[in-house]
């Protein structure tokens, strides 16, 4: 793992002030015109992605999760942003992807979501044999106190 992390954390909007606009000023109300751009075949699907964890409802959490293969770093980010414990089957996946910067967003985004399901998920991926997975879960739990009272 890096020293570093601040290079894992993605902007998706570095070069599209357009789409930065529109992450600032878009509302649930265009949640539906969003989710058709993103369910189109777009360039743009990550930051629309990411747009709709912001704004959408935590029935998009499915919608948004079913293009984790395809973009697992905007599903990352955008269900940690919609912060609804039904996304942590899908964060819990992604934080054992081979991709750094997928693990570091998932457990960010995990680390948003917080509840008893999010530390039993992290505390089964604390002896995983991927060291990133684990030093990553054991960060997450460390983050609110956990590891001292665990097992491990």
């Amino acid at each position: 793992m890096n020293d570093t992390f601040i290079e894992l954390e993605p902007d998706f909007f570095c070069e599209n002030s357009v789409l930065r606009a529109l992450q600032v000023l878009a509302t649930f109300s265009y949640a539906k015109e969003i989710s058709e751009l993103a369910e189109s075949d777009t360039a743009y699907r990550p930051q629309l992605l990411v747009i709709l964890g912001k704004i959408g409802h935590p029935r998009y959490v499915y919608f948004i999760s079913k293009f984790a293969d395809r973009e697992p770093l905007a599903v990352a980010k955008a269900l940690g942003d919609i912060n609804q414990p039904s996304g942590i089957p899908f964060l819990s996946r992604l934080l054992e992807s081979s991709s750094e910067s997928v693990r570091w967003t998932a457990s960010q985004s995990l680390i948003q979501i917080k509840g008893d399901q999010v530390v039993e998920t992290l505390k089964l991926r604390l002896r995983h044999p991927n060291q990133g997975v684990s030093a990553l879960a054991a960060r997450t739990l460390g983050f609110w106190g956990f590891l001292t009272a665990c097992p491990c």
